[in-house]
């Protein structure tokens, strides 16, 4: 006889975890309402003696000064917490949009010069892992823009987005290696992180590349290497790699020397306004390297890169303009040339002053420090 058996019981529907947080996270919780009732004690007090002339200034001040120490910062560790528990709820596509939020919070601040929120915001992205967010958090560290300066930390977070494969970290953190900021000078290691960013065709690290091969630090001296590296970057269109060609064409650097070359990279450079390319075009008309000699381009090339603050340029200018060369005598713009030049360290330029000042009178020295005073040349951030 066949006993018959029963089909099991559906089994029940599994029931949604309510989610835990952890001690930590409760911790956040607790300092974030702590936070937050200290900050409406600061308000209420501020309505409560709004009347009250210095005493509510002195009050106003005093609860500031606590908001600022206390308050503050246990309201972004308490975000931070917060956005974390929030995270482990409800996974990494939380986290993205968390990263995203912070991010535009960041620019919107830095955009209005709110520096130290947009450092804050943006150091939250970071900890999610961002690089680019790393990348400015390490740029902003080294910088001391909305915290105190700190090349050390700076090197922390540059290796962080470096090692995820952001071209301007790397070549950031082999300048540092470079220069041994932050961290003890290692050539090796600089080159290292350079040849990373310039096969991403990161310009910068391709000139930087280009100059340890020029100079044999942390490889062997190969002007042939260096050459191709400047070759990479100014076919992008950077400037200084332009003039650095320029630079070696003229001069026969580890080639044949070829002055319509060197004129070909210094006039590409020279019209992205590069101060340094504008007076060597200005120096290969004055003397016909590459080109016919001309008096009237070499001077304008000259103006060029005087006005944007080079003071080999403006040396050059006073000289013109004491000597009458190509235009009428004029002490006074010779005086003018000469000053600025001297006023940036240029030694020829102040041998050229205190020459030309012995020659003026009192009344004409003043009146060319008058109009010295009057003329503002552009500021180049980057030459």
């Amino acid at each position: 006889m066949m006993t018959k058996t029963r089909s099991p019981a559906p089994p029940a529907a599994p029931v949604e975890p309510f989610p835990v947080f952890s001690g930590t996270i409760l911790v956040a919780m607790r300092r974030a309402l702590a936070a937050i009732f200290l900050l409406g004690y600061c308000v209420t007090s501020l309505a409560n003696l709004a009347d009250s002339g210095l005493e509510a200034r002195h009050l106003a001040y005093k609860n500031h000064t606590l908001y600022n120490k206390y308050a503050r910062p246990a309201m972004e560790r308490s975000e931070e917490f917060m956005l974390a528990a929030v995270e482990y709820t409800h996974g990494r596509a939380q986290a993205e949009i968390n990263i995203k939020s912070n991010l535009e919070a960041g620019h919107a601040a830095y955009n209005k010069g709110d520096y130290e929120a947009a450092f804050l915001k943006y150091r939250n992205a970071a900890k999610r892992g961002h690089a680019s967010a790393q990348f400015t958090v390490g740029f902003m560290s080294a910088n001391g823009t909305g915290v105190p300066r700190n090349d050390a930390t700076a090197i922390i977070w540059y290796i962080k987005a470096a090692e995820q494969g952001h071209a301007s970290a790397q070549n950031n953190l082999g300048i540092a290696y470079q220069s041994g900021k932050g961290v003890q000078r290692d050539y090796g290691r600089a080159v290292h992180w350079f040849t990373k960013a310039a096969a991403q065709e990161h310009a910068m690290a391709q000139i930087n590349l280009g100059m340890s091969y020029r100079d044999g630090h942390g490889v062997p001296k190969d002007e042939k290497r260096a050459r191709y590296w400047y070759w990479r970057a100014a076919n992008t269109g950077n400037a200084d790699a332009q003039n650095n060609l320029g630079v070696i064409y003229r001069t026969g650097d580890g080639v044949a020397m070829d002055g319509r070359r060197a004129v070909y990279w210094f006039t590409k450079a020279a019209a992205q306004e590069h101060a340094i390319a504008q007076f060597n075009l200005g120096m290969s008309f004055r003397y016909g390297h590459g080109v016919p000699r001309d008096n009237t381009r070499a001077r304008y090339w000259y103006m060029k890169a005087a006005s944007n603050g080079n003071a080999d340029a403006q040396n050059n200018l006073g000289v013109i303009y004491r000597n009458g060369d190509g235009v009428p005598t004029d002490e006074l713009k010779a005086f003018l040339w000469f000053n600025l030049s001297a006023s940036q360290g240029n030694q020829t330029g102040l041998e050229n002053l205190a020459i030309l000042k012995q020659r003026m009178s009192s009344e004409r020295v003043a009146e060319a420090q008058r109009l010295t005073l009057k003329f503002q040349p552009r500021k180049r951030t980057v030459q």
